[in-house]
């Protein structure tokens, strides 16, 4: 039986796999006219940003208790990715999000017994590298955009819509996707330092 944070990472899966066109039961293509509904994209893109906030919530929850009980011993190593594993990353070959490309490099380690990379992990330090900023909307939430650098390295900004209306969503074109592998050990080193 699939636990919650299973559960709710394979309704993911579904959705992106139904935002690249395929449907997720038979991994065959569908009737593009139907799914490309520019509506249907933002709601899929929505959706996906939503389930990945929770799904980050909940591993943050699962590691507080191990940091206040003081038996750190306890706590899974941090991330760690070998060359053989970024070989085996699979890239979409089109524009995806911050959360998407981590998917696609956790599925290719797959240590359970370490601890996962995040997308706050890679935006917070494109954010320190002035790649992508901070922006506070209207209604006081925090969102990401690119920043002043973010041309150099194929990072693009298109617009979401949710609850509160309209905020930025940072994509990353292949350009982008394959920087983030190049830096993977400062991202890494960056998550490290930021979690204490």
């Amino acid at each position: 039986m699939l636990t919650e944070k299973e559960t709710l990472q394979r309704a993911k899966l579904y959705l992106l796999k139904l935002k690249m066109g395929i449907d997720p039961i038979t991994d065959k293509p569908v009737d593009e006219t139907t799914l490309h509904n520019e509506r249907l994209l933002k709601c899929f893109t929505y959706i996906c940003s939503a389930l990945d906030k929770q799904i980050e919530a909940m591993d943050q929850v699962s590691v507080k208790p191990e940091r206040t009980t003081g038996t750190s011993h306890h706590k899974k190593p941090p991330f760690a990715i070998t060359q053989e594993q970024k070989q085996q990353i699979q890239l979409s070959g089109q524009d995806c999000l911050s959360s998407e490309l981590t998917q696609a490099i956790n599925d290719a380690v797959d240590d359970k017994s370490r601890r996962k990379l995040l997308a706050k992990n890679i935006n917070g330090w494109l954010e320190e590298q002035g790649y992508v900023k901070k922006i506070t909307d209207t209604q006081g939430k925090e969102h990401r955009d690119i920043g002043e650098r973010a041309a150099e390295i194929g990072l693009t900004s298109k617009t979401g819509m949710g609850a509160y209306g309209e905020y930025p969503i940072v994509m990353f074109s292949e350009q982008a996707q394959q920087f983030v592998l190049e830096h993977i050990e400062e991202i890494v080193a960056f998550a490290e330092k930021e979690e204490g």
